[in-house]
């Protein structure tokens, strides 16, 4: 429910032992020129300095909302938690780690002031490490800010297959921290959705937004996305980021199903729709399918490289320095010391 005088955005933090980068994320909103807004936060029980760090900011600036919940109970319930306490017209969520330009806030407000029939509007996104530096999100990255390819005008038929096949790898999901009309947040059920799915509930949720209406592009990267190795995502196990036909991917492709059919469109439309999720699927798999491989060659590489030298190092020293010798290689280090 959206209280009457409060603020115009509402900022959902929802947090779990953030201690590491949470004060440079919080001084980060703090310096935004769009200053009509609250901050929202759900400390899911940590055990580290996360809630004396929002305690003395709230102390100290009354826009700040601070609840901790008596035990942990997953990120999703956290998520959506801090969406059903927003008392703002417009509603972000907001993660620990991640920094914001400091004209993020004025120009998305003012997008969607602009455009009332839009639901959200979002900016292009740089992705930053744990210095803060730009830096790629894999070797295939080619550099350019997230979102600057991605086209999302046109009829509500090509709004929703541009982003179909924009690819989840190159972090998809960073479009639900851009700001959204409250209502709408809370009309598509927030984040948790689907209680079978684990991998892609975000993207999920962008797909939603996407079926209540069009999106506003900030042609800016005015969002600062942090890669690190205590991100959620990276805590996974690289079997479930990049298995073949796990039962993760297998949910979340059903689930994206299931949001097509609800979209806002014609019959034939609808049809389109499915035909592209198929080969969306097959795609899918294609890459997963070769993220695999090269992860097994590369293991196997490894394994025979390891299986050789030991080999060799079991081999008399006389006759290692004589096949040195032939093959012209100088004895290491190691290899002295079998004299």
């Amino acid at each position: 429910m959206l209280r009457r005088g409060a603020a115009r955005v509402s900022i959902g933090m929802p947090l779990f032992n953030a201690e590491r980068y949470l004060v440079e994320t919080l001084d980060n909103l703090l310096a935004q020129e769009f200053q009509d807004w609250e901050l929202v936060v759900s400390d899911n029980a940590s055990t580290d300095r996360t809630g004396e760090i929002v305690r003395e900011l709230a102390a100290r600036d009354p826009r700040v909302r601070y609840y901790r919940n008596s035990e942990n109970l997953g990120i999703y319930y956290n998520f959506d938690r801090v969406l059903e306490l927003a008392s703002g017209e417009y509603f972000m969520w907001a993660s620990w780690d991640n920094l914001y330009h400091e004209t993020y806030l004025a120009k998305l407000v003012d997008a969607l002031d602009r455009r009332p029939e839009a639901v959200m509007a979002y900016p292009w996104t740089q992705v930053i490490g744990e210095d803060a530096k730009p830096r790629l999100i894999a070797d295939w990255d080619p550099g350019t800010p997230l979102f600057s390819d991605l086209h999302l005008c046109g009829t509500s038929y090509h709004r929703l297959k541009g982003l179909l096949f924009y690819s989840e790898f190159r972090l998809k999901a960073c479009l639900m921290y851009g700001l959204i009309r409250t209502e709408v947040a809370r009309a598509v059920e927030g984040v948790k959705r689907y209680p079978n799915v684990d991998w892609g509930t975000d993207c999920l949720l962008v797909q939603r937004l996407a079926n209540a209406g069009e999106f506003v592009e900030i042609p800016e990267p005015l969002f600062l996305f942090r890669i690190h190795g205590e991100a959620y995502g990276k805590q996974q196990p690289s079997e479930l980021r990049f298995g073949f036909l796990d039962i993760w991917h297998v949910s979340y492709l059903r689930a994206y199903r299931e949001e097509l059919r609800r979209a806002p469109v014609g019959s034939l439309d609808r049809l389109r729709l499915m035909a592209d999720w198929r080969v969306k699927c097959a795609v899918f798999y294609v890459g997963q399918a070769w993220m695999r491989r090269s992860n097994v060659m590369y293991r196997a590489k490894r394994r025979v490289a390891a299986w050789v030298d030991s080999l060799y190092h079991r081999i008399p020293a006389p006759v290692q320095r004589l096949y040195r010798s032939l093959r012209g290689r100088p004895a290491t280090a190691g290899e002295a010391t079998h004299d």
